[in-house]
């Protein structure tokens, strides 16, 4: 949706919700439009009478909003905490602050890394093979997916589908997964604080999918991703059965999301032809770190 006219209907709606809450709105301005790959949702700045801010997601179902609030509530500060909820919209905390750099981001790796280990830790169910076999399933579709759309050619599907097959955990473990866990989604609030402002994704997923994700989001300086596993250790989580196997198929999956936006495959694309080249490189060694 491109002109003002298209988003009104939106705004109405954002204006009937904060009403309801009993939030006292001076001006609703749109941040993001509705997204078709982000299943309709939008995102709003709403300044308040008090001269406050807050931010209005519009999703795509009142079970929706409902289901994310649930999930964030409790969770510690580091996390931009949601405030409530009507109908289709959800009200989160505005977060004053500014972008990390990289140099911030990695140099923040290993409390990064704790985070999202005590994120996992607090919704961690006990690992089950299923669920394990399902995502191992999921990783051929995504495989199978960037074939038919040529981004990769016969001989790397084949190579890549081989070391899905011997990389693959057993078991996986269930929690509480951010899904996009990476510097983009984080700034330094005025006391310097790391503050983690885009939770629109939170989901039940396996813990290795979560931290696979994080690897393939932050190009990580060199050493910083062994930083971010020592935090994540560090909180309690162990770190992911398999994990070479959830980097390859967080790659695959965001590879597959980007098909639609050519101009954005390739980084994710290079970054599955290292993790490939890396784990043919561990089979030749006999390693299986």
């Amino acid at each position: 949706m491109s002109s003002g006219e298209t988003m009104e209907p939106l705004r109405e709606q954002i204006v009937a919700a904060v009403a309801r809450l009993g939030i006292r709105a001076r001006e609703i301005v749109a941040i993001s439009a509705p997204d078709a790959a982000k299943r309709g949702r939008s995102t709003w700045r709403v300044e308040l009478a008090s001269g406050a801010t807050v931010k209005a997601r519009l999703l795509e179902s009142a079970a929706e909003a409902r289901r994310l609030l649930g999930v964030r509530e409790g969770l510690e500060y580091a996390f931009a905490p949601a405030i409530g909820c009507d109908g289709r919209v959800l009200i989160e905390e505005w977060v004053q602050g500014r972008s990390l750099t990289a140099p911030e981001a990695d140099a923040r790796a290993e409390e990064c890394g704790a985070l999202l280990g005590r994120l996992h830790l607090r919704g961690r169910e006990q690992p089950v093979d299923e669920l394990a076999a399902e995502w191992r399933l999921r990783a051929q579709d995504d495989l199978r997916a960037l074939g038919a759309a040529a981004v990769l050619d016969a001989l790397e599907i084949d190579r890549l589908a081989e070391v899905l097959a011997v990389g693959a955990p057993r078991h996986a473990d269930r929690t509480i997964a951010h899904e996009d866990f990476c510097p983009s989604n984080m700034i330094l609030d005025a006391r310097g604080r790391l503050r983690v402002i885009d939770n629109e994704w939170f989901g039940a997923r396996p813990a290795g999918l979560d931290v696979g994700r994080t690897f393939v989001r932050w190009s990580m300086a060199d050493g910083a991703w062994s930083r971010f596993l020592r935090g994540y250790r560090a909180s309690g989580s162990s770190e992911p059965e398999g994990l070479p196997f959830w980097q390859i198929a967080a790659a695959l999956w965001t590879t597959r999301l980007r098909l639609a936006q050519p101009d954005r495959v390739g980084e994710p694309l290079a970054l599955l032809r290292r993790l490939l080249a890396d784990a043919e490189a561990r089979r030749r060694s006999g390693s299986t770190a």
